[in-house]
């Protein structure tokens, strides 16, 4: 949800020159980001709690993880990126 609000404040404030501004871009992704994180995060609660009902050990998300993660620097730095250029 944080990704998506994100995206959507982006997307809302920060945005300029239309929908095909790098800006505005950055915040659709980051919403669509944020939608496909939802969705696997509805995905793994299920699957969760399967696994607990069932007595089997629980896994831990570990690509979900590092998914977040890269997406979060590539986002990070492509702010930093355009911020500079308009110096």
């Amino acid at each position: 949800m944080s990704w998506a609000a994100a995206g959507a404040t982006v997307t809302r404030y920060f945005s300029r020159g239309g929908v095909f501004a790098v800006r505005t871009s950055i915040g659709y992704l980051m919403l669509a980001m944020g939608a496909m994180i939802w969705v696997d995060g509805v995905r793994r609660y299920h699957r969760q709690a399967a696994m607990i009902r069932s007595a089997r050990p629980i896994t831990a998300p570990a690509v979900a993880i590092r998914s977040v993660g890269y997406a979060t620097t590539l986002v990070i730095a492509a702010i930093v990126v355009i911020e500079l250029r308009h110096w």
